[in-house]
């Protein structure tokens, strides 16, 4: 008997070379008919460290974007992935394999992200030349039947992520939103793009509203109806009964260091219901991950003041409010705390979206004046608008 376990592992070692490589059981099912689509795998700091490389590179290959495990907390406790799976793979025990080894299995399981639900479990069972083939291949083994994405699989870097936490009002984790959590109202600003009724904002004020009303710097109300928007450049025109009188005009195109201010209406009900004029410096030309349609500026914003005007000393505009970055998700990714990081939406981008649906707007001022921060808050104010939004 001994002589034939011999015979017999002699031959295993001249059919694989210089060791034992094999999959004894790869399985691995969904728990209900799930027609989502996943495009984010989210590794789970639990897994096993041999099974986190094979993880990682076998989501890569099907499609995924994959969010490291050392990210995992900072994205568990500030961001809001809408077709994310989170996966985790650990050891389940080994088996004897006669004279040839041990061979190692791993359980695989991938959770819906804003649920929890179970979504896939996995079983492998695979056996190589050391401890760590073993689990890699397990690793593959149990993760086999997940379904590819059709997408090419990459890492999400951390410029990514702070770009999507950048508070853009639509979820509190995410978007220095003016809704409160299960609330059906919010707040935003916007302003007057000609005397025709027509106003600029962004995407997310505007994004899921049933009714709009605006108020104007003189108290005058008006429903509105929305008339185009673009969610990539988070921006929205809509239509009021206001015919304005005062409405902004388009600048040349913005320059780095200038001085630029806006006018909005942050924390209704908190802060002053009248409005608040805050200025700062453009900083630089490009926004988060150097998106080119977007500023980075210093001028201080709170929830409420997206879709404001941004406005150069000329009275110029130059950008429309957008985001700002969430520095307490930043520090817990990169361990320094971000200071007063904001982002506008570069004025071409709105000018793009008017033109697309003929809406008319000044592209100049008719005496270039520089005007001291009193009157540009003046200024700016005349034709701000308070958004108010039921969802």
């Amino acid at each position: 008997m001994q002589i034939k376990s011999l015979i017999c592992l002699a031959l295993s070692l001249l059919i694989s070379g210089c060791g034992i490589s094999a999959t004894y059981q790869s399985k691995g099912d969904y728990s209900a008919q799930n027609d989502k689509q996943y495009n984010y795998a989210i590794l789970s700091p639990l897994s096993h460290p041999l099974a986190k490389q094979e993880m990682r590179g076998f989501l890569l290959e099907r499609g995924y974007t994959v969010i490291p495990a050392n990210l995992y907390k900072a994205v568990l406790e500030n961001f809001i992935i809408h077709d994310a799976l989170v996966f985790q793979c650990n050891a389940a025990g080994t088996a004897e394999r006669a004279v040839i080894g041990i061979s190692q299995k791993v359980s695989c399981s991938a959770v819906d992200y804003e649920t929890g639900k179970p979504v896939y479990n996995g079983f492998g069972e695979h056996m190589g030349d050391f401890e760590e083939d073993d689990f890699i291949g397990a690793t593959a083994a149990a993760l086999n039947n997940i379904f590819p994405t059709g997408q090419v699989g990459r890492i999400l870097t951390i410029q990514e992520l702070a770009t999507n936490f950048a508070q853009k009002e639509t979820s509190p984790s995410a978007s220095g939103s003016e809704k409160e959590n299960e609330s059906s109202e919010s707040t935003g600003t916007g302003f007057f793009v000609n005397n025709k009724g027509y106003v600029a904002t962004n995407h997310h004020v505007i994004d899921g509203c049933k009714q709009i009303n605006i108020k104007n710097s003189l108290g005058a109300t008006s429903s509105a109806e929305v008339i185009i928007f673009s969610e990539e450049d988070d921006l929205a025109v809509i239509k009021t009964k206001i015919k304005s009188n005062k409405f902004a005009s388009v600048s040349a195109p913005p320059l780095q260091g200038e001085y630029v201010a806006t006018y909005g209406f942050p924390l209704p009900g908190l802060l002053s219901t009248d409005g608040i004029y805050t200025d700062g410096r453009i900083n630089a030309l490009r926004g988060m991950g150097s998106n080119k349609n977007f500023l980075q500026v210093s001028v201080p914003v709170q929830h409420g003041n997206s879709g404001g005007a941004l406005v150069n000393k000329y009275g110029e505009l130059v950008g429309v409010i957008a985001s700002k970055l969430n520095a307490v998700a930043v520090a817990g990714m990169t361990g320094d705390i971000p200071q007063n990081v904001n982002f506008a939406v570069k004025e071409s981008r709105l000018t793009r979206l008017l033109d697309r649906v003929d809406v008319p707007y000044n592209s100049h001022e008719t005496k270039n004046t520089k005007y001291l921060p009193e009157d540009l808050n003046n200024k700016i104010k005349a034709y701000s608008v308070l958004i108010h939004c039921k969802s």
